[in-house]
């Protein structure tokens, strides 16, 4: 088991106990271009559904993925995969709509999760940017985030894991 992969499964054990939806027996990453299966049905899915990327001096969401539908998954986390982590309160408004079109699809949605690779140098102002998005979202929706195996090596992610649920 690589490095990367012990601190993804530490991350994500902390949003597990967060969400009783996240009890599950297996959980699944689906990406976007790929499509659901009823294989999928009563799992947890890490769910694709955007790209946060820079255009300019602008910090874009665009929007991936599935649209909105009923699943028979036990629980939906919705993942945002970012180039950028200067997320401000219109682009985490966005993120939100879109996790409340699933949940108002009729799904459980466990939380949120950002796919960031922050260099391990700045992992405390990454750390301070995942401040800013757990206070920006409701309580309801536990914060998750995937990690470098660098951090691990380095023993810098303690911060990050603080910040998130």
């Amino acid at each position: 088991m690589t490095a990367r992969t012990v601190f993804i499964i530490a991350v994500l054990s902390c949003a597990h106990y967060a969400h009783a939806c996240l009890q599950a027996p297996a959980s699944y990453w689906l990406w976007a271009g790929q499509g659901y299966s009823s294989r999928l049905d009563g799992q947890t899915i890490y769910l694709h559904q955007g790209l946060l990327r820079r255009d300019g001096n602008n910090l874009k969401l665009i929007k991936q993925g599935l649209s909105p539908f009923k699943t028979s998954s036990a629980c939906l986390i919705i993942v945002f995969r970012a180039h950028s982590d200067a997320w401000d309160e219109a682009i985490v408004q966005k993120m939100l709509f879109i996790v409340e079109q699933w949940q108002g699809s009729g799904n459980q949605v466990g939380g949120v999760q950002i796919d960031y690779d922050a260099a391990t140098a700045k992992l405390p102002q990454y750390a301070e940017r995942l401040r800013v998005l757990r206070r920006l979202l409701p309580r309801r929706y536990p914060l998750s985030v995937t990690g470098l195996g660098d951090w691990v090596l380095s023993g810098a992610p303690t911060e990050v894991q603080q910040t998130v649920d």
